[in-house]
C-alpha cells in the first residue's frame, strides 16, 4: 500500500470526521491562542472535521491568564 493511500485510509476512518454521517458535528470547547497561531485549529477543521470551538467565560480566563501567548497579542493591540 502506497503512503498516501495510507493516509486516505487513515481520513477516512477518522471516527471524528465520520460522525458527518450522521448529520453529528465535532466542538471543541477549549481555546487558547496558540491554537489558533500555531496551526492546530486549521489542521483540526481539515483532519478532524472540527466544525466549531467554544469557550465558557471561566475557561477563556483560565486559558488567558494561564499562557504567555495572550500577553505577546494584547502587547501588539497596544
Amino acid at each position: 500500500m502506497q503512503s498516501t493511500e495510507i493516509l486516505e485510509t487513515a481520513k477516512a476512518t477518522n471516527p471524528v470526521k465520520g460522525l458527518q454521517k450522521y448529520g453529528q458535528s465535532a466542538w471543541l470547547d477549549y481555546i487558547r491562542r496558540n491554537l489558533i497561531t500555531g496551526g492546530e485549529l486549521q489542521r483540526l477543521i481539515d483532519e478532524d472535521g472540527l466544525r466549531g470551538i467554544t469557550s465558557n467565560p471561566a475557561i477563556f480566563e483560565k486559558a488567558i491568564s494561564g499562557s504567555t501567548d495572550s500577553c505577546r497579542g494584547a502587547q501588539k493591540c497596544v
